[in-house]
């Protein structure tokens, strides 16, 4: 069940920074003006937020891992571990980016 929470903790990392640097490259080249790019961050840091959530409570009970746990509140207690530990962690990682994005102006 760690290993669930660790690796969906890594991809949300990912997805978070792959959305950054799109982001920040897409307003280095003008092609977003910051006030888009800002926007774009936020939206794209909620719904990678909301992917993570959806992937925990319906993916997780689906897997290999999840079947071999013999106890329910084992599960459960995993899955609402991943959706809190990804949603604050992906809000983090916006709140941290924005805050270097605008003081970079």
């Amino acid at each position: 069940m760690a290993g669930f929470i660790v690796g969906s903790l890594i991809l949300t990392w990912v997805l978070c920074s792959a959305l950054n640097a799109f982001v920040e490259y897409a307003a280095i080249k003008g092609w977003l003006n910051r006030g888009t790019a800002f926007l774009s961050m936020v939206v794209g840091v909620l719904l990678i937020a909301g992917a993570m959530v959806a992937l925990a409570v319906w993916g997780f009970p689906e897997s290999a891992i999840a079947r071999e746990a013999v106890n329910p509140h084992q599960l459960s207690g995993a899955i609402r571990t991943s959706c809190v530990i990804d949603v604050l962690f992906a809000l983090g990682y916006c709140a941290f980016q924005l805050r270097r994005f605008w003081d970079d102006a």
